[in-house]
């Protein structure tokens, strides 16, 4: 309870910073709105021509473009043979599947894999937790669950003896229940839980960054995005038997993911971007506020 005077002079230091607060959300809402509109210009520029240099043009501040947003861009280009320009002098796909069909979406001299034909997914195993152990022992292989394929491991080991599925460097797994179903990761070598499918597919015709990449775009995703989000249900190798997936040139191929790989990494810069005016903003606000 502050003295009455004290009260007003309060309530009109509110009122007139209230006022300026009004004025704060009326130019975001119009700075938005501008962000919006120079946003799907630089994506249909980029789009148009997918070179760094345009790329470079969406690290204007004005745009604030959710790196995010940028990456499916990028991965939708890469998948779609727009990335990168054919080359008459790549030799084509392997010859076995120059009879898989084309698709009016894909370069000409491209073809589309079927799942169900020529793919797979091996599931992991599932040893009783009162086998794990949090040390390397003799006898014992490191268990890959999918917290240990993020920033914050927690090592796992469990008897050899009870392993049946192996993962290794250079291969693919991809989350399969929960809230990460379809989170595509590099294998480590060691076991991998249930949680996690082995992704498996023909070497001769994929080159296995293309195969990264590709499983993280629409081609791959939106198949699973009818798969329930609850820890209990997932996909498993009938959702996916239909998906059709492009098969370019692996000489092709290796250039996609170069270029991806390139533009990813300014991605990421983009990020640490925003996160630095993030937390430059916080501690604006936390100084007004005397914290």
């Amino acid at each position: 309870l502050p003295p009455l005077a004290e009260q007003k002079r309060i309530v009109a230091k509110v009122d007139e910073l209230m006022a300026l607060c009004d004025q704060l959300d009326a130019q975001h809402v119009e700075r938005q709105q501008r962000r919006q509109t120079l946003t799907r210009a630089a994506i249909a520029r980029f789009t148009a021509d997918p070179t760094i240099a345009n790329l470079q043009y969406l690290f204007d501040p004005d745009y604030a473009l959710d790196p995010e947003d940028l990456r499916k861009v990028i991965l939708s280009l890469a998948v779609r043979g727009k990335l990168v320009k054919q080359d008459p002098k790549d030799e084509s796909v392997e010859k076995k599947y120059l009879q898989e069909p084309k698709s009016e979406i894909y370069p000409f001299n491209w073809r589309v894999l079927n799942f169900g034909k020529y793919c797979d997914i091996q599931g992991g195993n599932q040893p009783e937790k009162s086998q794990f152990i949090d040390e390397p022992k003799k006898g014992y292989i490191r268990l890959y669950q999918i917290r240990d394929l993020g920033d914050k491991p927690v090592p796992t080991y469990i008897p050899e003896k009870t392993v049946s599925r192996y993962c290794h460097v250079g291969e693919i797994l991809i989350g399969r229940y929960g809230a990460s179903v379809g989170k595509v990761f590099w294998a480590q070598e060691g076991a991998y839980n249930v949680a996690l499918a082995k992704f498996i597919y023909p070497e001769d015709a994929y080159f296995s960054g293309f195969v990264f990449w590709m499983l993280k775009s629409k081609v791959f995703q939106r198949h699973l995005s009818g798969a329930s989000r609850s820890a209990q249900a997932g996909f498993n190798k009938g959702d996916l038997s239909s998906i059709g997936f492009p098969l370019p040139p692996l000489a092709e191929q290796k250039r996609i993911v170069a270029k991806v790989d390139e533009l990813m990494a300014l991605c990421d810069q983009l990020d640490a971007q925003m996160e630095d005016a993030r937390k430059v903003a916080e501690r604006v606000v936390l100084s007004i506020v005397g914290v």
